[in-house]
């Protein structure tokens, strides 16, 4: 689409018709953001989170890493998850409202609705 220009509308039917854009490290980088505040939830009960022990759910299922079982076997004790849940994501959500959008998102946005291009997110 940004490299050779728009599409004919006569090709329509088999040419693209629709951009859809994962958010999810594609609009802004959620990951880092997601691993700093569960850095701050485990120091806050002097404990530490090693990137390696993150890093088994980057780009996988939700499965493969429990940051709340992990502390609690850390700490040997339960913790009252839903408060934690909510301190948290009002972390990670500051933090990212204050990224920018990542490199190239606003121009494949613009040039996608200078095509007539529908545009959805994942």
């Amino acid at each position: 689409m940004y490299k050779y220009g728009c599409y004919s509308k006569y090709n329509r039917g088999t040419m693209i018709q629709a951009l859809i854009f994962d958010f999810d490290g594609l609009i802004l980088d959620t990951e880092l953001s997601s691993f700093q505040t569960w850095q701050q939830i485990y120091q806050e009960h002097d404990c530490d989170l090693p990137f390696e022990a993150w890093a088994a759910c980057i780009g996988t299922s939700a499965h493969a890493f429990d940051p709340y079982t992990h502390l609690e076997l850390l700490l040997g004790r339960p913790l009252q998850r839903e408060e934690i849940v909510h301190r948290r994501r009002q972390r990670h959500v500051a933090i990212v409202e204050k990224q920018p959008l990542l490199p190239g998102v606003e121009t494949y946005l613009r040039e996608a609705k200078r095509c007539g291009l529908r545009i959805g997110l994942a």
